[in-house]
């Protein structure tokens, strides 16, 4: 935001540094003639357009400034992805350098024009959130949108879902031997993906090697499956 000066003053001294916090009702601004101009609310200086000591006040000055309260977080989201997205929708905001702190967050904007490029366009989505306090302007963070959920469910990594002519399937273990077992599948958080159909708890599921295996490999690692919450 920006804090426009009184222009009937005559501007005397910035009373804090750039990159400086300053609390609600501190002058942030010292007039000529003793008066100030106060922060609206806490706020960090980002950067300043002011005239020399004694010189006048115009429209063209101003003081950047950024809320160190009410925070806002962007991110990308793939175009695919936006059906599922709507404003005031619940967002988790963890942030790495403060030890996974995770802060409670709402989907306050959709950009309307994306950015292609070679995975598919992009579309930037902003996040407000409040800051305890402990929070720094610049900080990165990383958010999840809880879109779907699903309680009690089977589920398998994702890498063991294959297709065929006949549709979806996976290799479970049959006593010694292997056999395909067609599934029908729900969400996935694009690690582990929901089983509707096909597949019982405690069923051994194979998931197929990523490439030729060498001595020490065998040709799939086994997973018991079990019963878990997909997000």
């Amino acid at each position: 935001q920006s804090l426009k000066p009184n222009t009937d003053y005559k501007f005397k001294a910035l009373c804090a540094s750039v990159g400086q916090t300053v609390s609600e009702g501190y002058p942030v601004v010292e007039y000529t003639n003793g008066k100030t101009l106060n922060a609206p609310f806490d706020l960090v200086i980002t950067g300043t357009a002011l005239p020399a000591k004694g010189e006048a006040l115009t429209a063209e000055h101003a003081v950047e400034v950024s809320d160190v309260h009410n925070l806002q977080v962007q991110m990308s989201v793939f175009e695919n992805d936006l059906a599922s997205l709507h404003e005031d929708q619940p967002v988790s905001i963890t942030v790495v350098a403060l030890g996974n702190k995770a802060f409670a967050g709402k989907l306050s904007s959709i950009n309307q024009i994306g950015k292609y490029d070679t995975s598919g366009s992009k579309f930037t989505v902003s996040a407000d959130f409040e800051n305890d306090g402990s929070l720094k302007l610049g900080m990165s963070a990383s958010c999840s949108i809880n879109v779907r959920s699903a309680d009690n469910v089977l589920s398998v990594p994702v890498a063991a879902i294959q297709s065929g002519e006949d549709g979806k399937y996976v290799t479970v273990k049959a006593g010694d031997a292997e056999e395909q077992r067609k599934v029908e599948t729900g969400i996935s958080d694009g690690q582990d993906v929901e089983i509707t159909s096909g597949l019982n708890e405690g069923d051994t599921v194979i998931l197929p090697s990523a490439g030729e295996p060498s001595d020490a490999e065998t040709s799939g690692g086994e997973m018991n499956m079990t019963e878990q919450e997909v997000l």
